[in-house]
This record gives C-alpha cells, sequence and structure tokens, in this order.
C-alpha cells in the first residue's frame, strides 16, 4: 500500500517517516519498522496508522480488494478511515545452511524457503526473492533428490525408547513457555535490538529450556511447538550476539554501524549451542 500511495502517520495524524529516511514512506521495510517502533514507544501508543484516504477510493478498493474486505470486518472502510498497524514478521532470513540445490549437511535432507540460508537475500531480502526461494529452489531440489540413490540396506528409523501421552499440567506447562518465549524475543531480539537486551533474552531462554526438559518425547503437537520454537529462537539469539553490528534487518542500537568483519552470514551449530549454554549456566 506504501508503494501505492500510502501516508504512515502517528495516532495524531501527523506524518514522521521524513524524519527517518528521504524516501518518506516509501523507505525500506526494516527502516519503516524500525521508525514505527520508535514512535510507538515515544508516544507509549500500540500502532500508528497507514492511510489511503487521500487516494481514489475506486482505486483502492480495487487494487487492495482483500484488505478493504478484511478492515470493513473490523469496522474500518479504508477509503474514509486511516488503518491501525504495527510491525509484524514477514519474512525468516536465515535457516539451515544449504547449496544451490537445497542440499544441507544432513544426507537426504533438503530445504527450500524460508527454512533454508540459500545465501539469496543477504542481509535484507528484496521484494519477491520468496518466489525465487520456494519456487526455483524448490524445483532444483526435486531434480537432485529424483537421481539420488536410494541407501543401501534396510533403512531403520531412530525412535525414543518410548512416548508418553502429556497431562494437563505438561500442557500448561508448554503454553507457558511458549507466551514467555514469545514475549522475549518480541521484547529483547526483535525490530531494535541492544547488548543489554539480548543477554536478558539468553538468561530467558536458558531457564526456559529447562522448564521444556519436562517434555520429554512426549506425543504433544504443543509440546513439539514448543520446544521447536525455543531451539530456533535460542539459535536468533546466539547469532545476534556474535554479530556486534547493525546491518539490514538486524540493527543493535548500541552498535549502529556495519563491521566488515561481519559481511558473511552468522552459522552456528548444535554443538555450538550447547556448549554457550553450558557456559552460561
Amino acid at each position: 500500500m506504501r508503494g501505492e500511495g500510502a501516508i504512515l502517520r502517528t495516532r495524531d495524524g501527523n506524518t514522521f517517516m521524513e524524519r527517518y529516511h528521504p524516501d518518506a514512506s516509501l523507505a525500506p521495510r526494516d527502516t519503516v519498522a524500525r521508525a514505527i517502533d520508535s514512535e510507538m514507544k515515544k508516544r507509549n501508543d500500540t500502532y500508528v496508522l497507514l492511510d489511503v484516504t487521500h487516494l481514489n477510493p475506486e482505486r483502492v478498493r480495487q487494487r487492495f480488494p482483500n484488505i478493504h474486505e478484511t478492515c470493513l470486518g473490523f469496522g474500518i472502510d479504508i477509503t474514509r478511515q486511516p488503518i491501525p498497524v504495527v510491525p509484524a514478521a514477514h519474512y525468516v532470513c536465515g535457516g539451515l545452511s544449504a547449496n544451490s540445490w537445497g542440499e544441507t549437511s544432513v544426507p537426504g535432507l533438503f530445504v527450500a524457503g524460508e527454512c533454508a540460508c540459500s545465501g539469496l537475500h543477504g542481509a535484507n531480502r528484496l521484494a519477491s526473492n520468496s518466489l525465487l526461494e520456494a519456487l526455483v529452489f524448490a524445483d532444483r531440489a526435486a531434480q537432485r533428490v529424483a537421481v539420488l540413490k536410494p541407501p543401501s540396506g534396510d533403512f531403520v528409523p531412530r525412535s525414543p525408547a518410548s512416548f508418553e501421552s502429556p497431562d494437563e499440567n505438561i500442557i500448561k506447562t508448554a503454553a507457558e513457555v511458549r507466551e514467555k518465549l514469545r514475549r522475549a524475543m518480541w521484547d529483547y531480539a526483535g525490530i531494535v535490538r541492544s547488548d543489554a537486551g539480548l543477554a536478558e533474552a539468553g538468561k530467558i531462554l536458558v531457564g526456559l529450556r529447562k522448564s521444556a526438559v519436562k517434555f520429554g518425547h512426549r506425543l504433544s503437537v504443543s509440546c513439539q511447538e514448543a520446544s521447536n520454537l525455543l531451539t530456533v529462537a535460542r539459535l536468533v539469539v546466539a547469532c545476534a550476539q556474535r554479530r556486534p553490528e547493525s546491518r539490514g534487518l538486524h540493527y543493535n542500537k548500541d552498535r549502529p554501524h556495519q563491521d566488515d568483519r561481519f559481511r558473511k552470514d552468522t552459522i552456528i551449530s548444535r554443538e555450538e549451542l550447547e556448549a554457550s549454554d553450558t557456559g552460561s549456566d
């Protein structure tokens, strides 16, 4: 909508993007996200406004039918009223390290899309690069899989010694871990980071990991999802702490400039993560 001419405003109707970037409301999405975050914190607001009321109403309805219909469901006519907006996760720039065929370091494991770190994006994903990831790399991975030789011998998948169904207390713990994890990552490892904030996030995640040990191998979507989210969160924080600079989507207010020592991707293994946890304990 910004590309069509939408203008960002604070809740009192004033524009603000011109103070953050010469392109104002057409600034890159990471700059816009940080600017919105800054204005919300300064004013103690929970949102800013995205305004298209100055544009041709019929053009707006034709160009953005889904947004128009969704907002009407909330009682907002976007041709007459500005839209309350906040920054949100848009695309994951990172994931499992893979080559140009989608192959990881684990034989037979292929990745494509947001779960892959292919080297296509750099520090800030370009528009439509998600299609390149999802379509081109998926096709290349399928081509490589099609010519793979099957493993020799009988394949016997590894499985835990036993499975248990979770009781209500375990399910409640999983929900609590997930909520505390969500809050910690938003507060300390989100749009604008700091050295102290990342350290605090790391401490919280270590504590949540101790709670997640109770999940064991229980056959529960909530337990396994909470465990997986916790692993990804720990990797995000560990990588951010290893990058004492600001570059693209990673912005640390204590280190606002780029450092040429960190021009390449930050890659961390499970073993390194476990070792860092042991050190923090």
